[in-house]
């Protein structure tokens, strides 16, 4: 019996190239989607999230412009990335969630355990049509 799961995680990605800070090696968030035994990975979003909570994020980096600046590209060590998972911090962790679940409608808009033809190939692009911003689409078109 085929597997009627959607599963939509986030990691820190270890085979991208660290940035470095006071010694500590910082990844990029992907996401892990997983649906009918098909797997796909993509970037996170979280960068471009994050662009509109910058004062909020604070408290994470506690004013150290280079940790603000990872952070905001979407940069973590594992340990800060599984404390704002595990403290659910404000703004990132409601950003995660919120990212999850949009994936998780993209998905299921696409009625993945009916459509024998469904693939998560290209499914970063999917995403991005998705998400973009329609003024975004409207300022290129003009």
């Amino acid at each position: 019996m085929p597997n009627k799961k959607i599963t939509v995680k986030h990691y820190l990605n270890k085979r991208a190239k660290p940035r470095f800070y006071l010694q500590e090696e910082y990844y990029p968030v992907y996401i892990q989607l997983i649906v009918d035994a098909k797997k796909a990975q993509i970037k996170s979003r979280i960068n471009q999230y994050l662009e509109h909570y910058q004062s909020e994020i604070r408290t994470i980096h506690r004013d150290e412009v280079q940790l603000k600046k990872l952070i905001l590209s979407g940069f973590f060590t594992d340990d800060l990335f599984e404390r704002i998972l595990h403290d659910k911090i404000y703004p990132v962790s409601p950003l995660l969630n919120d990212e999850i679940s949009v994936i998780t409608n993209i998905i299921e808009l696409q009625h993945p355990f009916e459509n024998e033809h469904f693939t998560l190939n290209n499914f970063s692009s999917d995403y991005e049509k998705h998400v973009t911003e329609i003024t975004d689409i409207l300022d290129e078109s003009i």
